[in-house]
């Protein structure tokens, strides 16, 4: 999934 590609982008999603 993309989070192994860009963990970072999950949790800037995750806390909107």
């Amino acid at each position: 999934m993309s989070s192994v590609y860009i963990p970072l982008n999950i949790c800037c999603s995750e806390e909107k």
